[in-house]
C-alpha cells in the first residue's frame, strides 16, 4: 500500500525526511548547497550528498539565524549581529548598532 500523497509544503512543514531528500535528489545536491549559501550558510559544502536535505551539515547559530532571515524581511539579507548596543552603569547609551541591509 502506497504512503497518502502530500503537498510539498506539508511533507516539509511535517518535516518528512523522505520526501526532503528526494525534492534534494532531483533538484540537485550542488544546486541546494548553492541556494543555502546564497541565504547565509556560507559553510554549505561545495560536494553535499543528499543528507544536505536534512540539515546534516554543521553550521553556526549565527550562519543559521542569518539564514532564515530573508524569509522573515521580505527577501532582504539583513546582516544579523549578536549586540543591540552597549549601556554603561548608569544606564547611559554609550554605542548602539544601526542596521545595514545587504
Amino acid at each position: 500500500r502506497s504512503p497518502p500523497q502530500l503537498p510539498l509544503e506539508q511533507a516539509l512543514a511535517q518535516s518528512n525526511n523522505a520526501v526532503a531528500v528526494r525534492l534534494a535528489h532531483e533538484a540537485g545536491t550542488e544546486r541546494v548547497a548553492a541556494l543555502a549559501r546564497r541565504f547565509g550558510l556560507a559553510s554549505a559544502p561545495q560536494k553535499p550528498g543528499l543528507s544536505i536535505a536534512l540539515g546534516a551539515y554543521e553550521t553556526t547559530l549565527l550562519e543559521l539565524t542569518a539564514a532564515y532571515q530573508p524569509l522573515q524581511q521580505a527577501g532582504r539579507r539583513v546582516e544579523p549581529w549578536l549586540v543591540d548596543e552597549v549601556l554603561g552603569s548608569d544606564g547611559r547609551l554609550i554605542w548602539k548598532r544601526r542596521g545595514r541591509c545587504i
